[in-house]
């Protein structure tokens, strides 16, 4: 029989009861309260039991997974699992969450229509007022497209980094937000480092007569700028970049950054401005030419005269000292006439194989007799140096010349006159530097003096006949320009550089040849072949002399003067011919595109390009097109019979 429970038990259960019941309404309230929250939250919501079955979908996960709530009651989240190693990561998931840990993770997930995404998630339990875990709570996010997003803009980095250009991306104030390498590395600076510097710290840009101000200023308004601009880095070298702006716009048509692109074109400009240089010493030296010509006809008349003066006057007549001063001023004339012609490469003098090394041991004899104490000389000279053609006392004029210019920059303060003659090789992109010379072996000479330097506004001027920066009666003005005049006719070439207080260096190139042979026995020791040529000229007067050259060489040439009619020949019989030598600038069919061509028929044939415009060559499109090599014109025979042999031999 049961007993009746007492009073008080009665009240200790009721007032349990209403524990509960609190505690139940609070909870309820709660949830109410969680569930109003994850129903208008814009990520994924999902809920589980401790035993991984599904309890719970917020709207947005409904929408995100295709599923509603009653299909998935009492399902673990495998369901979605689209990933090749699912079960792996699953349950790494589960051993984390279950020990009371936060997961954290990307994964591939499918719909219930079998789509994929990738989502980012984030689980974490609950615990009961006992401490248990009561629930797995798992916040998901579908972050394929903002992954595509960052695969694009990481594509295009790796894109932007792999360029020559200079790449910054700033904001309104030229604060830089993004570098590329090629930026970086021109001040030896991470991206990191560089990320809210000011653009200026690549450098002060000037000579333009545009500020940086005033460009950002012209970004803004006009939406882009370009121009080149001299930009003054930190170490005070100066290099010429060719700078393009643009204001980047957001999809409202709002301006939220700036961009600027430099391309570094100092040795392009230089190049330009050493071919300037040489059209202008061409034609001031025919124009030079045809006056020195003219006044050796004057002088010979003069000195004619002078001669039948002399014999109609008597020896011990004072006007004999007048004709003897005559004579002596005629001969100062004729001498500037020499150098006219030599300067204008009019006179010219047989040449022979000569020593460097030799004649500038005998020339620097000379030179410590005249050279001022205060002045000290020093030399490197490597015998091993091979031979030139030249005219020694031509040669000697060169050194002479040089050297007195340099003593002349230093005699008020003296210094260091330096004299070096090494051996250097030219390959096929050094000439690029020098394009009126072949690849090969050189000689290169170099003067150097710690005088005080060119300034730059008169560099340009200072191989121009009669220009002189020395005092009147210290000097003709003919000294650089006789010297430019003898090496071009030696079939060298000669650069400057100098920096305002610092000194300057001359440095001269001339082609190394047999040092047994004379000019004829070099001629038979160019390389030979007996190789079926095809040669392809739009010009009779260009592949008539080309044709006989490489007979003599010993190879069968075709000539053809149509590239249309060349690839005709060619598709014929491609076997027949083992390389086609092709100019590029050709009516109908370019020579690049002729070769391109042929290579589509015959992909192993060899094709050389000639051309006059080797700074207008793609070397990109020439790869492509399948040419191995290309000669600029005009080219010397054993240029063109050194070319063939390599590209034969290959």
């Amino acid at each position: 029989m049961n007993k009746k429970p007492t009073f008080e038990e009665l009240e200790q259960k009721v007032r349990q009861l209403e524990k509960e019941n609190t505690a139940l309404r609070k909870s309820t309230e709660r949830l109410k309260l969680l569930s109003s929250i994850t129903e208008n939250m814009s990520d994924s919501v999902l809920a589980t039991n401790a035993n991984f079955k599904i309890t719970y979908l917020n709207k947005k996960a409904e929408e995100l997974f295709g599923y509603r709530l009653d299909e998935l009651l009492g399902q673990t989240p495998d369901i979605f699992n689209a990933e090749p190693t699912a079960d792996e990561i699953q349950s790494r998931l589960y051993e984390t969450v279950s020990s009371g840990n936060v997961y954290l993770g990307e994964y591939l997930n499918k719909r219930k229509n079998g789509t994929k995404f990738l989502c980012e998630f984030k689980v974490f339990p609950l615990f009961a007022d006992n401490g248990e875990i009561s629930t797995y709570v798992g916040i998901q996010r579908d972050i394929t497209e903002r992954k595509k997003a960052e695969e694009a803009l990481r594509l295009y980095i790796m894109s932007l980094d792999q360029i020559e250009d200079r790449v910054i991306i700033a904001d309104l104030d030229w604060h830089i937000m993004y570098a590329n390498n090629a930026a970086c590395k021109l001040i030896n600076k991470t991206a990191d480092e560089l990320f809210g510097q000011h653009a200026t710290i690549f450098g002060k840009e000037s000579t333009t007569g545009i500020s940086q101000k005033e460009i950002i200023r012209q970004t803004l308004e006009k939406g882009s700028w370009r121009g080149e601009v001299t930009s003054i880095s930190l170490d005070g070298s100066a290099r010429i970049m060719y700078l393009r702006t643009l204001a980047v716009k957001d999809k409202k048509g709002q301006i939220v950054a700036l961009c600027g692109v430099s391309t570094d074109i100092t040795e392009r400009n230089q190049m330009q401005e050493q071919l300037q240089q040489s059209q202008k010493m061409d034609t001031i030296g025919t124009l030079a030419g045809g006056i020195a010509h003219e006044f050796n006809n004057i002088l010979g008349g003069i000195f004619g005269f002078l001669d039948i003066a002399r014999e109609d006057v008597p020896v011990n007549s004072p006007v004999q000292e007048s004709l003897d001063e005559i004579h002596r001023l005629g001969m100062r004339a004729r001498n500037v006439v020499k150098q006219i012609l030599a300067f204008s490469r009019k006179d010219h003098q047989k040449k022979r194989p000569i020593q460097l090394s030799l004649v500038l041991k005998e020339e620097l004899k000379m030179l410590r007799a005249t050279i001022p104490a205060t002045i000290e000389i020093r030399h490197h000279l490597d015998a091993s140096c091979g031979p030139i053609m030249g005219d020694p006392m031509q040669i000697q004029q060169v050194i002479m010349n040089l050297c007195v210019n340099a003593k002349d920059a230093m005699e008020k303060k003296g210094g260091v006159l330096d004299i070096s003659l090494s051996p250097v090789v030219l390959d096929m992109a050094d000439i690029r530097s020098h394009p009126d010379l072949p690849p090969g072996e050189y000689a290169k000479l170099s003067v150097s003096d710690t005088g005080n330097g060119i300034a730059p506004e008169i560099m340009d001027k200072i191989f121009d006949p009669f220009f002189t920066t020395k005092d009147v009666g210290k000097g003709t003005g003919m000294g650089l320009s006789v010297v430019h005049g003898i090496i071009k006719d030696h079939g060298g070439t000669i650069t400057v550089s100098s920096e305002p207080g610092e000194g300057t260096t001359f440095t001269v190139l001339f082609r190394v040849t047999d040092a047994e042979g004379t000019t004829k026995a070099e001629e038979k020791s160019l390389p030979t072949g007996t190789e079926n040529i095809l040669l392809v000229d739009d010009e009779d007067f260009i592949i008539f002399p080309q044709k006989k050259i490489l007979e003599k060489l010993g190879y069968k040439v075709t000539a053809m003067t149509s590239s249309l009619e060349t690839l005709a020949l060619f598709s014929k019989n491609p076997q027949r011919y083992d390389l086609i030598i092709t100019d590029l600038t050709m009516p109908n069919l370019t020579g690049d595109r002729l070769a391109a061509e042929v290579t589509a028929i015959r992909p192993d044939m060899p094709v050389i390009l000639t051309t006059g415009y080797a700074d207008s060559v793609d070397s990109e499109k020439v790869k492509q097109s399948g040419i191995k090599a290309f000669i600029s014109k005009p080219f010397q025979r054993e240029a063109l019979a050194k070319t063939i042999r390599l590209v034969l031999d290959a």
